[in-house]
C-alpha cells in the first residue's frame, strides 16, 4: 500500500531538495515534490524576508523559481532588534544596486514614529542597528508602518515609502484612531534623508504599498484599508494605482486584484510575468497571484509552497555565491 506524505515530512523534503537543487546537488524527491521542482540549478537566488506571529524578527526563506520556498535556519529568526521596541515587523530588505549591498528596514511597533534599519554586506553580519526617526517633527503622529525601499533609477537615490497616522490634533492621536495615508523621503547613504512628505493620498486610509516600475510607469499596489477585519467586509484588499512621474500623481485603477481580508503585498519579476504575494491576515496563510502587465491578476496560490506561515514577505534576488555562503552557515 502506498503511504500518504504527510504535509510537515512533504515541507521538510522539499526544503532538502530545494537547498540541494540550488547547490547542483543530487537528492531524490518524493513523486509529490518532484513534480513541483521547476528548473535546475539557478544563478540567481530568490530570497524572501518575512516575520512571524510567534517571532517578531528577520526570517529567510529561498527558492531557486520563486514558487518552491525553504526556510533559512530553519524557519527560526536569522535577526531580531535590539534596538528601541525590539520589535520587528514587516521586514523589508533591498539590495544596493551600487555595491551589492543589502539595506533593511522594519517596522519598530505599533506606535513608534521611526522605522529599524540596518545594513549588511552578505546577509549574515549585520552592522549596528539604528532608528530612522523620520516622523518625528511630522506634529500628531501616531504610527509609521510597513516601510520598503524603492531605487529610482532616474534620480540615483533611494526612496523610502510607508504608511502613518497623522492627526490634525494631539487629542485624535492619543484617541487611537488610524487614518493612514502613505508617507515618503529620499536618501543616498541613508545618513540624511529629504523631509517626509506625502506621498499617495487617495482620500481614504491606505496601508502597505509596494512600488514597481514597468513599461513606462511606476504602479502601487496599496491595501485599502476601509472596513473592518471580518468576513463579508467591504475593501481590506488590495487596489492598482499608476503614474508616469515616480512622485504622480497616482490615477486609480478600479476594482480589487486580491479577495477581501489581505494586505501586505509583495511584487517581484519571474520570468516574463509578475508574482505578488500577500497576506491572508485573518486566516493565517499566505496567497499568490500571477500578472503579465501588473494590472491583471489570477489567483496562484495552489502552485506555490510558502514558508511556514509567514507575515508580510519582501522578495529579492542574491547572486549564487551569496546564496550559498549563507546556506552553508545556516545549514
Amino acid at each position: 500500500m502506498k503511504r500518504k506524505l504527510s504535509m510537515s515530512y512533504l515541507r521538510r523534503t522539499i526544503s532538502l531538495g530545494i537547498g540541494a537543487i540550488c547547490l547542483g546537488l543530487a537528492v531524490a524527491l518524493p513523486a509529490a515534490a518532484q513534480s513541483e521542482t521547476r528548473r535546475a540549478p539557478c544563478r540567481r537566488v530568490y530570497m524572501m524576508s518575512y516575520f512571524t506571529t510567534a517571532h517578531e524578527a528577520l526570517h529567510l526563506a529561498y527558492s531557486c523559481d520563486g514558487y518552491i520556498w525553504a526556510t533559512v535556519n530553519s524557519g527560526q529568526p536569522i535577526l531580531r532588534s535590539r534596538v528601541s521596541t525590539g520589535s520587528m515587523r514587516d521586514p523589508s530588505i533591498l539590495p544596493d544596486p551600487n555595491n551589492g549591498s543589502f539595506h533593511l528596514i522594519w517596522t519598530d511597533g505599533w506606535n513608534s514614529t521611526g522605522i529599524g534599519y540596518a545594513h549588511s554586506d552578505d546577509l549574515l553580519t549585520w552592522d549596528e542597528q539604528r532608528v530612522l526617526p523620520l516622523m518625528a517633527e511630522v506634529e500628531h503622529t501616531k504610527n509609521m508602518w510597513a516601510p520598503e525601499i524603492f531605487f529610482d533609477e532616474q534620480a540615483g537615490e533611494f526612496r523610502l515609502i510607508w504608511s502613518s497616522t497623522v492627526h490634525d490634533t494631539e487629542v485624535q492621536r492619543f484617541l487611537n484612531a488610524w487614518n493612514h495615508r502613505i508617507w515618503t523621503a529620499t536618501t543616498t547613504d541613508f545618513r540624511t534623508f529629504s523631509k517626509p512628505e506625502k506621498f499617495f493620498d487617495p482620500g481614504y486610509p491606505v496601508i502597505d504599498a509596494n512600488l514597481t516600475y514597468h513599461d513606462g510607469n511606476y504602479v502601487l499596489i496599496y491595501k485599502d484599508e476601509r472596513g473592518n477585519n471580518k468576513h463579508g467586509t467591504d475593501n481590506k484588499a488590495m487596489r492598482v494605482a499608476s503614474a508616469e512621474a515616480i512622485t504622480g500623481p497616482f490615477e486609480i485603477e478600479d476594482g480589487f486584484v486580491t479577495a477581501h481580508l489581505t494586505e501586505g503585498p509583495t511584487v517581484f519579476p519571474v520570468a516574463d510575468q509578475w508574482l505578488m504575494f500577500y497576506d491572508h491576515f485573518t486566516d493565517g496563510h499566505f496567497g499568490a497571484s500571477i500578472s503579465a502587465d501588473l494590472y491583471q491578476w489570477e489567483v496562484v496560490t495552489d502552485q506555490i509552497v510558502f514558508p511556514p506561515r509567514p507575515r508580510h514577505a519582501t522578495v529579492f534576488r542574491v547572486p549564487f555565491a551569496t546564496f550559498e555562503r549563507l546556506y552553508a552557515h545556516w545549514s
